[in-house]
Protein backbone atom coordinates (compact mmCIF):
# COMPACT_ATOMS: atom_id res chain seq x y z
CA UNK A 1 0.00 0.00 0.00
CA UNK A 2 1.19 3.22 -0.94
CA UNK A 3 1.38 6.68 1.39
CA UNK A 4 0.32 4.32 4.38
CA UNK A 5 -1.21 7.03 6.88
CA UNK A 6 -2.11 6.95 10.14
CA UNK A 7 -6.05 6.61 9.38
CA UNK A 8 -5.29 3.48 7.75
CA UNK A 9 -3.39 1.47 11.03
CA UNK A 10 -6.15 2.84 13.12
CA UNK A 11 -8.48 1.04 10.36
CA UNK A 12 -6.70 -2.38 10.22
CA UNK A 13 -6.22 -2.30 14.28
CA UNK A 14 -10.03 -1.51 14.72
CA UNK A 15 -9.03 1.89 16.82
CA UNK A 16 -9.53 5.39 16.81
CA UNK A 17 -6.74 7.74 15.22
CA UNK A 18 -6.20 9.27 18.20
CA UNK A 19 -5.21 6.03 19.99
CA UNK A 20 -2.65 5.82 17.15
CA UNK A 21 -1.49 9.06 17.75
CA UNK A 22 -1.00 8.58 21.54
CA UNK A 23 0.94 4.99 20.64
CA UNK A 24 3.30 6.87 18.13
CA UNK A 25 4.41 9.50 21.33
CA UNK A 26 4.04 6.60 24.05
CA UNK A 27 3.07 2.85 23.50
CA UNK A 28 2.57 2.35 26.80
CA UNK A 29 -0.02 5.73 27.21
CA UNK A 30 -2.76 3.71 25.29
CA UNK A 31 -4.29 -0.02 26.83
CA UNK A 32 -2.30 -3.26 26.93
CA UNK A 33 -4.63 -4.83 24.00
CA UNK A 34 -4.79 -1.67 21.72
CA UNK A 35 -1.15 -1.22 21.59
CA UNK A 36 -0.74 -5.27 20.62
CA UNK A 37 -3.30 -4.20 18.04
CA UNK A 38 -1.75 -1.33 17.01
CA UNK A 39 1.74 -2.94 17.40
CA UNK A 40 0.64 -5.23 14.58
CA UNK A 41 -1.02 -3.56 12.01
CA UNK A 42 2.03 -0.86 12.09
CA UNK A 43 4.33 -4.07 11.23
CA UNK A 44 1.69 -5.09 8.63
CA UNK A 45 1.31 -2.15 6.80
CA UNK A 46 5.06 -1.03 7.43
CA UNK A 47 4.09 2.22 8.32
CA UNK A 48 6.58 4.98 8.98
CA UNK A 49 5.64 8.16 10.92
CA UNK A 50 5.78 11.13 9.10
CA UNK A 51 8.41 13.41 10.83
CA UNK A 52 6.72 16.47 9.14
CA UNK A 53 3.59 16.15 10.71
CA UNK A 54 5.61 15.36 13.82
CA UNK A 55 7.55 18.68 13.35
CA UNK A 56 4.60 20.82 12.24
CA UNK A 57 2.82 20.13 15.71
CA UNK A 58 6.34 19.93 17.41
CA UNK A 59 7.18 23.79 16.06
CA UNK A 60 10.67 22.01 15.04
CA UNK A 61 12.56 19.16 13.80
CA UNK A 62 14.65 16.73 15.17
CA UNK A 63 18.05 18.77 14.25
CA UNK A 64 20.70 20.33 16.03
CA UNK A 65 23.08 22.73 14.36
CA UNK A 66 27.06 23.36 15.79
CA UNK A 67 28.43 26.04 14.64
CA UNK A 68 32.36 26.24 14.94
CA UNK A 69 35.34 28.38 14.09
CA UNK A 70 37.18 25.53 12.17
CA UNK A 71 37.59 21.67 11.98
CA UNK A 72 40.61 21.12 13.76
CA UNK A 73 41.67 18.72 16.30
CA UNK A 74 40.27 20.56 19.13
CA UNK A 75 36.27 21.19 17.46
CA UNK A 76 36.55 17.97 15.51
CA UNK A 77 37.35 15.92 18.76
CA UNK A 78 34.17 18.06 20.37
CA UNK A 79 31.78 17.76 17.54
CA UNK A 80 32.76 13.77 17.13
CA UNK A 81 31.83 13.71 21.21
CA UNK A 82 28.43 15.92 20.44
CA UNK A 83 27.46 13.41 17.31
CA UNK A 84 27.64 10.05 19.27
CA UNK A 85 26.00 11.62 22.03
CA UNK A 86 22.66 12.88 19.69
CA UNK A 87 22.86 9.65 17.69
CA UNK A 88 22.37 7.92 20.90
CA UNK A 89 19.25 10.64 22.02
CA UNK A 90 17.82 10.18 18.33
CA UNK A 91 18.76 13.91 16.92
CA UNK A 92 20.40 14.22 13.74
CA UNK A 93 23.74 16.72 14.18
CA UNK A 94 24.53 19.56 11.52
CA UNK A 95 27.86 20.52 11.86
CA UNK A 96 28.89 23.85 9.92
CA UNK A 97 32.09 25.39 9.92
CA UNK A 98 32.06 29.15 9.82
CA UNK A 99 35.77 29.46 8.87
CA UNK A 100 35.63 32.41 11.29
CA UNK A 101 33.76 34.42 8.91
CA UNK A 102 31.14 36.81 10.14
CA UNK A 103 28.88 36.60 7.29
CA UNK A 104 29.05 32.93 7.43
CA UNK A 105 27.58 32.53 10.64
CA UNK A 106 24.68 34.45 9.74
CA UNK A 107 23.85 32.29 7.00
CA UNK A 108 24.50 29.40 8.86
CA UNK A 109 22.04 31.17 11.96
CA UNK A 110 19.07 31.95 9.90
CA UNK A 111 19.25 28.73 7.96
CA UNK A 112 18.91 26.43 10.72
CA UNK A 113 16.22 28.66 12.11
CA UNK A 114 14.04 28.14 9.13
CA UNK A 115 14.29 24.87 8.87
CA UNK A 116 13.50 24.74 12.67
CA UNK A 117 16.36 22.89 14.32
CA UNK A 118 15.57 22.28 17.17
CA UNK A 119 18.49 23.67 19.64
CA UNK A 120 21.92 25.04 18.22
CA UNK A 121 25.26 25.24 20.15
CA UNK A 122 27.66 27.59 18.86
CA UNK A 123 31.04 28.57 19.40
CA UNK A 124 30.94 32.14 18.45
CA UNK A 125 33.42 33.41 15.65
CA UNK A 126 33.44 36.51 18.23
CA UNK A 127 32.33 39.24 15.36
CA UNK A 128 28.72 38.73 15.59
CA UNK A 129 28.03 39.04 18.85
CA UNK A 130 24.86 42.00 17.66
CA UNK A 131 23.82 39.66 14.86
CA UNK A 132 23.81 36.44 16.81
CA UNK A 133 21.89 38.12 19.76
CA UNK A 134 19.16 39.83 17.19
CA UNK A 135 18.85 36.15 15.06
CA UNK A 136 18.20 34.41 18.10
CA UNK A 137 16.12 36.62 20.04
CA UNK A 138 13.48 34.46 20.00
CA UNK A 139 15.34 31.31 19.83
CA UNK A 140 15.44 29.75 23.99
CA UNK A 141 17.58 26.32 23.03
CA UNK A 142 21.43 27.60 22.59
CA UNK A 143 24.22 26.37 24.31
CA UNK A 144 27.42 28.37 23.58
CA UNK A 145 31.15 26.76 24.23
CA UNK A 146 34.51 27.34 24.47
CA UNK A 147 33.54 30.91 23.94
CA UNK A 148 33.07 33.32 26.67
CA UNK A 149 30.95 31.86 29.04
CA UNK A 150 29.39 34.35 30.93
CA UNK A 151 26.31 35.55 28.87
CA UNK A 152 23.44 36.94 29.52
CA UNK A 153 20.81 34.63 27.94
CA UNK A 154 22.37 31.50 26.98
CA UNK A 155 23.89 28.49 29.04
CA UNK A 156 27.14 28.56 28.39
CA UNK A 157 30.14 25.62 28.82
CA UNK A 158 33.72 26.13 28.91
CA UNK A 159 37.68 25.32 30.47
CA UNK A 160 39.02 26.87 33.16
CA UNK A 161 41.84 28.83 30.54
CA UNK A 162 42.80 31.49 32.42
CA UNK A 163 43.48 29.87 35.62
CA UNK A 164 45.46 26.72 34.11
CA UNK A 165 47.43 29.61 32.02
CA UNK A 166 48.37 31.25 34.94
CA UNK A 167 49.43 27.80 36.73
CA UNK A 168 51.63 26.76 34.26
CA UNK A 169 53.46 29.73 33.81
CA UNK A 170 53.87 30.12 37.69
CA UNK A 171 55.23 26.59 37.45
CA UNK A 172 57.75 27.29 34.69
CA UNK A 173 59.11 30.34 37.04
CA UNK A 174 59.15 28.73 39.46
CA UNK A 175 61.39 26.13 38.03
CA UNK A 176 63.72 28.94 37.70
CA UNK A 177 62.90 29.80 33.92
CA UNK A 178 62.79 33.39 33.34
CA UNK A 179 64.02 34.16 29.47
CA UNK A 180 60.34 32.70 28.11
CA UNK A 181 58.85 32.43 25.12
CA UNK A 182 55.02 32.95 24.96
CA UNK A 183 53.43 31.67 21.76
CA UNK A 184 49.84 32.86 21.49
CA UNK A 185 47.36 32.28 18.81
CA UNK A 186 45.14 35.17 17.37
CA UNK A 187 44.66 37.61 19.88
CA UNK A 188 41.82 38.98 18.12
CA UNK A 189 39.23 36.06 20.34
CA UNK A 190 38.69 36.54 24.07
CA UNK A 191 39.97 32.57 25.28
CA UNK A 192 43.56 34.41 23.71
CA UNK A 193 43.55 36.78 25.26
CA UNK A 194 42.50 36.17 28.63
CA UNK A 195 45.24 32.91 28.76
CA UNK A 196 48.27 35.76 27.86
CA UNK A 197 46.67 38.27 30.34
CA UNK A 198 46.75 35.49 32.82
CA UNK A 199 50.80 34.19 31.51
CA UNK A 200 51.42 38.60 32.14
CA UNK A 201 49.89 38.31 35.53
CA UNK A 202 52.04 35.37 36.89
CA UNK A 203 55.10 36.39 35.33
CA UNK A 204 54.90 40.26 37.05
CA UNK A 205 54.03 38.25 40.28
CA UNK A 206 57.31 37.02 39.68
CA UNK A 207 59.09 40.08 39.62
CA UNK A 208 59.78 40.01 36.07
CA UNK A 209 58.84 42.29 33.12
CA UNK A 210 56.98 41.12 29.98
CA UNK A 211 58.91 43.30 28.09
CA UNK A 212 61.99 41.24 28.34
CA UNK A 213 60.09 38.22 27.35
CA UNK A 214 60.04 36.53 23.48
CA UNK A 215 56.25 37.11 22.51
CA UNK A 216 54.61 35.70 19.74
CA UNK A 217 51.11 36.37 18.10
CA UNK A 218 49.30 35.52 15.58
CA UNK A 219 50.65 31.80 14.89
CA UNK A 220 48.76 30.62 12.25
CA UNK A 221 50.67 28.22 10.41
CA UNK A 222 53.81 25.91 11.25
CA UNK A 223 56.01 28.11 9.59
CA UNK A 224 55.31 31.15 11.70
CA UNK A 225 55.35 28.79 14.76
CA UNK A 226 59.13 27.81 13.15
CA UNK A 227 60.52 30.82 12.08
CA UNK A 228 59.59 32.31 16.29
CA UNK A 229 61.70 29.23 17.74
CA UNK A 230 64.33 30.12 15.77
CA UNK A 231 64.17 33.53 16.62
CA UNK A 232 63.82 32.97 20.19
CA UNK A 233 66.46 30.34 20.65
CA UNK A 234 69.05 32.14 18.93
CA UNK A 235 68.73 35.38 20.82
CA UNK A 236 70.70 36.11 23.51
CA UNK A 237 69.51 35.74 27.15
CA UNK A 238 70.43 35.97 30.52
CA UNK A 239 68.28 32.79 31.90
CA UNK A 240 67.26 29.07 31.52
CA UNK A 241 64.83 29.40 28.85
CA UNK A 242 61.71 27.67 28.54
CA UNK A 243 58.51 27.99 25.33
CA UNK A 244 54.86 28.28 26.71
CA UNK A 245 52.74 27.37 24.36
CA UNK A 246 48.52 28.50 25.26
CA UNK A 247 46.95 26.73 22.12
CA UNK A 248 47.02 22.77 21.37
CA UNK A 249 48.20 23.27 17.82
CA UNK A 250 50.82 25.62 18.89
CA UNK A 251 52.01 23.13 21.17
CA UNK A 252 52.63 20.94 18.13
CA UNK A 253 54.45 23.13 16.13
CA UNK A 254 56.65 23.93 18.66
CA UNK A 255 57.31 20.18 19.30
CA UNK A 256 57.99 19.53 15.63
CA UNK A 257 60.25 22.62 14.95
CA UNK A 258 62.55 22.11 18.08
CA UNK A 259 62.86 18.80 16.20
CA UNK A 260 63.35 20.31 13.07
CA UNK A 261 66.09 22.18 15.20
CA UNK A 262 67.69 19.84 17.06
CA UNK A 263 66.81 21.60 20.19
CA UNK A 264 66.26 19.14 23.08
CA UNK A 265 63.09 19.51 24.85
CA UNK A 266 63.50 19.51 28.17
CA UNK A 267 67.26 19.90 28.04
CA UNK A 268 68.20 22.85 25.41
CA UNK A 269 65.12 24.55 26.34
CA UNK A 270 62.33 23.56 27.91
CA UNK A 271 58.34 23.36 26.62
CA UNK A 272 55.41 23.59 28.00
CA UNK A 273 51.79 24.20 27.15
CA UNK A 274 48.05 23.51 26.56
CA UNK A 275 47.53 20.26 25.25
CA UNK A 276 44.82 17.42 23.57
CA UNK A 277 44.59 14.31 25.51
CA UNK A 278 46.77 12.35 23.13
CA UNK A 279 50.46 14.53 23.18
CA UNK A 280 52.51 12.04 24.87
CA UNK A 281 51.08 9.17 23.09
CA UNK A 282 52.22 11.20 20.13
CA UNK A 283 55.27 12.87 21.14
CA UNK A 284 56.94 10.78 23.73
CA UNK A 285 57.41 13.69 25.64
CA UNK A 286 56.12 13.84 29.42
CA UNK A 287 56.65 18.17 29.10
CA UNK A 288 54.39 20.12 31.94
CA UNK A 289 50.82 20.43 30.24
CA UNK A 290 47.42 21.52 30.21
CA UNK A 291 45.67 18.75 29.03
CA UNK A 292 42.20 19.96 27.62
CA UNK A 293 39.58 17.35 26.62
CA UNK A 294 37.46 18.84 23.55
CA UNK A 295 35.40 15.50 23.75
CA UNK A 296 34.18 15.72 27.36
CA UNK A 297 33.35 19.71 26.47
CA UNK A 298 31.18 18.47 23.83
CA UNK A 299 29.64 16.09 26.00
CA UNK A 300 28.76 18.58 28.23
CA UNK A 301 27.20 20.86 25.40
CA UNK A 302 25.49 17.88 24.67
CA UNK A 303 24.09 17.38 28.18
CA UNK A 304 22.86 20.54 28.65
CA UNK A 305 21.47 21.05 25.57
CA UNK A 306 18.99 17.83 25.89
CA UNK A 307 18.46 19.40 29.17
CA UNK A 308 16.90 22.18 27.41
CA UNK A 309 14.85 20.03 25.15
CA UNK A 310 13.44 17.57 27.41
CA UNK A 311 11.66 21.01 29.14
CA UNK A 312 8.68 21.66 26.98
CA UNK A 313 8.60 25.01 29.04
CA UNK A 314 12.09 25.68 28.79
CA UNK A 315 12.95 29.66 29.04
CA UNK A 316 16.36 31.31 28.96
CA UNK A 317 15.61 33.54 31.92
CA UNK A 318 18.39 32.01 34.34
CA UNK A 319 21.14 31.37 32.02
CA UNK A 320 23.43 28.78 33.51
CA UNK A 321 27.48 28.64 33.46
CA UNK A 322 29.49 25.70 33.38
CA UNK A 323 32.91 25.36 33.84
CA UNK A 324 35.15 21.96 33.20
CA UNK A 325 38.58 21.83 34.89
CA UNK A 326 41.37 20.56 32.85
CA UNK A 327 43.76 18.52 34.20
CA UNK A 328 47.32 20.06 34.19
CA UNK A 329 50.54 17.68 34.70
CA UNK A 330 53.91 19.05 35.85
Amino acid sequence: MKNVTIKHVAELAGVSISSVSRYIKDPKSVRPIAAVKIGKAVKELNYVPSLFAQNLRKGHNNTIGVLVPDLTPYFSMACVALNQFFYENEYLLIVCDTGYDATKERFYLRSLMQQRAAGLIVASSEKNEEVFSEYTHSFTRVVLFDRDIHHKRYDSVGENNMECAYDLTKHILDMGYTDLALLVNATGYKNNVRRYESARKAIQEAGLSVDDMFVAADLTSFDKIYRAIREFAGRPGNGRKAILSYNPIITEGATMAMNSLNIKVGEDIELAGFTIEDYQSKYRYNIPRVIQSPYSLGMKAGEIMLSQLNKTDYTNCCPREYVLKNKIVY
